[in-house]
């Protein structure tokens, strides 16, 4: 049965469904956060969703246990020992000090940066993967030489008997390696950048330009991989702008060819094992099913993982998760990558995960906390919160240890009788100690900003 391109990129990239969900509840605490976890099935009300621009529903907080893809026993095993079993709801749920389980192969830390009038609290969290450069890069390698050993004898089929057929092998022969894997990182970190700029022109710009410098033709233009190949072989083959695409290349959808691979009755070939690979986070539910049928999607699967490695924008149904984030913060954000929703007081973020040798996905936020007695003592009301409170704050952990008593001394000078006079001879004070105190300038310069920010 003769296989079609397509279904070659549908091996490699294409994604079948959506990932399971990994909910994380995360409650900041005097001593360190309270965590719930839940895993469920991925639902519908997600896909109407932009994470990147709204946050999150709190239904997904109350979704039913998983029925499909159930956790691997590892991460079963490390959820029990770190949470203690679920809950009748099927959750985990337990209160820790300032660092995190680290369940999905992560670490997360809550940190306090302190001054007399308030705090900085700072959250991150690791999930996943590997911060091993190194192996990240082996895991590559060997998804790229799995994709083009699928793809190389199939695209020259797809090509067929052309007389120029000579060139475009010499060609994959010598360069096809190099050309695929810069074609996939600069699709890759224009995908990660566009993120969160939203922009899809912007991509197609970038990709745009680089097959123009190849001498390739670039319309229409896309960011799939048979436009690498419809673009790299009429290049090869010296088709001129009125002569058609080979036969073989004038693909279906992706999608469609997805769906073949799976009731396609020859198997693809067993996928490549990754170097130092952990073991995927999920384990398929399907035992009751035919042997071939169970082989070839943990085939697929396989693939989709390789797949991942070069298109981590669309990893999916490769043994990852997708890790939906609710952090509780009392105050807003001075610094984040999540989405922030002031009524609920909440930071969501929804991020794909996968195992080694993936690279670890990230997520962080930061805010302050006034003081709140201290300040209403001084000034009869909380002056300095937000970013304000946040450059005194800085300013006060950069001190040098011996000047920190004279900066002690100038903070508590600051309270003054509430009226304008006053007011203004304190923001005069401010200001010239800005200029003639050299160790303490900093400190100066944070609260007379943030007491009397310019424009007021």
């Amino acid at each position: 049965m003769r296989v079609h391109f397509a279904l070659v990129a549908a091996l490699a990239l294409a994604s079948c469904g959506a990932d399971p969900l990994y909910v994380v509840e995360v409650r900041p605490t005097a001593t360190g956060m309270e965590r719930t976890v839940g895993f469920h099935d991925y639902p519908g009300s997600l896909d109407g969703i932009d994470p990147r621009q709204e946050a999150l529903p709190t239904s997904l907080l109350e979704l039913a246990p998983a029925g499909g893809d159930a956790l691997a026993p590892h991460i079963r095993e490390r959820l029990v020992a770190a949470y203690g079993e679920a809950g009748n709801d099927g959750k985990y749920r337990a209160a820790f000090g300032p660092r995190s389980p680290g369940v999905l192969d992560g670490f997360g830390i809550l940190q306090h940066e302190d001054c007399p009038l308030g705090r900085i609290v700072s959250y991150a969290e690791r999930f996943g993967g590997t911060e091993d450069v190194e192996a990240q890069r082996a895991g590559r390698d060997v998804a790229l030489d799995a994709l083009l050993g699928l793809l190389r004898p199939v695209w020259l089929e797809a090509v067929g008997d052309h007389p120029r057929r000579a060139k475009l092998v010499s060609w994959m022969d010598d360069h096809l390696r190099r050309e695929m894997d810069a074609w996939l990182t600069i699709r890759a970190q224009v995908r990660a950048s566009d993120a969160h700029s939203g922009s899809a022109a912007g991509q197609l710009a970038r990709l745009g330009a680089f097959l123009a410098e190849r001498g390739c033709a670039t319309r229409p233009l896309d960011d799939s991989m048979l436009m690498f190949v419809r673009a790299f072989t009429r290049r090869e083959l010296e088709l001129r702008d009125d002569e058609p695409d080979p036969e073989g290349l004038q693909a279906r959808g992706l999608e469609q060819a997805a769906g073949e691979l799976l009731l396609n009755e020859h198997l693809p070939p067993e996928p490549p094992s990754l170097p130092g690979a952990a073991t995927s986070y999920l384990e398929l539910r399907s035992a009751s099913e035919k042997p071939e049928k169970r082989l070839r999607q943990q085939y697929f699967r396989q693939y989709a993982r390789l797949g991942a490695l070069l298109d981590p924008e669309n990893a999916t149904a490769s043994g990852g998760l997708t890790v939906c984030l609710f952090l509780r913060v009392p105050h807003p954000p001075v610094s984040t990558d999540g989405v922030y929703d002031p009524e609920r007081k909440v930071i969501t973020w929804l991020r794909h995960t996968l195992p080694a040798p993936a690279p670890s996905t990230r997520v962080h936020a930061c805010w302050t906390e006034p003081d709140v007695a201290k300040q209403e003592a001084l000034w009869g009301s909380v002056r300095l919160s937000n970013d304000a409170l946040y450059r005194v704050v800085r300013s006060w952990s950069q001190l040098e240890a011996h000047v920190r008593p004279r900066a002690l001394e100038l903070l508590e000078s600051l309270g003054v009788p509430r009226d304008e006079v006053a007011d203004q001879l304190l923001e005069n004070r401010l200001r010239r100690g800005i200029k003639n105190d050299e160790e303490l300038a900093g400190l100066y310069s944070a609260l007379a900003e943030g007491l009397y920010p310019k424009g007021d």
